[in-house]
């Protein structure tokens, strides 16, 4: 049974009960999250589904008809125009979120679960992320025009925000993620 449908993003209501506590949000909930922020959003702010990061981190190419689908629908603006980027992120069984600052040059560590033993595994698949990005957003396609820059994801600097923490076997991870992506929306 579908219960929400945003165009070409369905969430189930099995996904949809991965909303209740103590449970794990599935990633369907969290890309109807990243579809409903994109549809209404300014094009230089891309809102990514989590099959960006899973293809990045399992070092698996997209399909031309897939990478088509994904820039037509979030990637609406070009690389060097963007300025803020939102990815979901899944690591060990739990959900933070990765926010690309491209004026600032930053790669942002939003954690509601901070563990110092996980935090380099962590960051290391956000780099992983921000380098697959990167290849994505080859070619003059991606340029506004001539003399534009394609920006070097992999460059930025980490940031780790102090942010309020969960209560640690609340399983609240992806909850704290939609949250922080829908109040950066608004």
């Amino acid at each position: 049974e579908i219960l929400i449908d945003v165009g070409d993003c369905l969430c189930s209501r099995g996904a949809l009960l991965t909303l209740v506590p103590r449970c794990e949000v599935v990633d369907d909930v969290l890309n109807v999250v990243v579809r409903m922020l994109t549809t209404p959003s300014e094009k230089q702010h891309w809102y990514l589904p989590t099959s960006i990061m899973q293809a990045a981190i399992d070092g698996q190419s997209l399909t031309t008809g897939n990478m088509t689908s994904l820039r037509n629908k979030y990637m609406r603006s070009k690389v060097d125009r963007v300025t803020r980027i939102y990815q979901p992120m899944w690591c060990d069984r739990h959900w933070y979120l990765m926010i690309i600052d491209v004026p600032r040059k930053k790669l942002i560590y939003l954690d509601s679960l901070r563990d110092p033993h996980q935090a380099d595994a962590r960051k290391t698949w956000m780099m992983r992320v921000a380098l697959y990005l990167e290849g994505l957003t080859l070619g003059k396609s991606w340029l506004s025009g001539e003399g534009a820059l394609r920006p070097r994801f992999s460059a930025f600097d980490f940031e780790e925000p102090d942010v309020p923490q969960q209560e640690g076997n609340s399983m609240d991870c992806g909850i704290w993620v939609a949250q922080w992506m829908i109040r950066e929306h608004l």
